[in-house]
């Protein structure tokens, strides 16, 4: 069994409650996440391989990566690529200050 990310569990039960992540779900790269914001939170530590995890909970959400420009590029096209296979809606990368935004995915129309 692959093994979820770090904070998965708690996304996993709002959605098991019937809830969606409103403003979608930001995926930390070697980093903690806040406490609070509007997004939901799952992470991806340095002593894990981002390939390595399951980021289905990802599937036809939208997902952004945030503080990407801060991050190992290795470690970062491993963790967008893990992404990508899982399908979501949108994904994009978001630079630390704000001002730099990359889509990878663009939304698509529900099926």
């Amino acid at each position: 069994m692959t093994r979820r990310p770090a904070y998965a569990r708690q996304l996993a039960a709002t959605i098991a409650a019937g809830y969606e992540p409103l403003h979608g779900i930001a995926v930390w790269l070697d980093r903690r996440p806040p406490d609070g914001g509007i997004f939901a939170h799952l992470a991806c530590f340095s002593d894990t391989d981002p390939a390595a995890l399951d980021w289905g909970l990802c599937y036809r959400r939208d997902v952004i990566v945030p503080c990407a420009d801060q991050c190992n590029q290795a470690r970062l096209d491993r963790l967008l690529a893990a992404l990508a296979a899982a399908d979501p809606r949108r994904l994009q990368t978001w630079s630390a200050n704000g001002d730099n935004v990359r889509f990878l995915i663009v939304g698509r129309v529900a099926a």
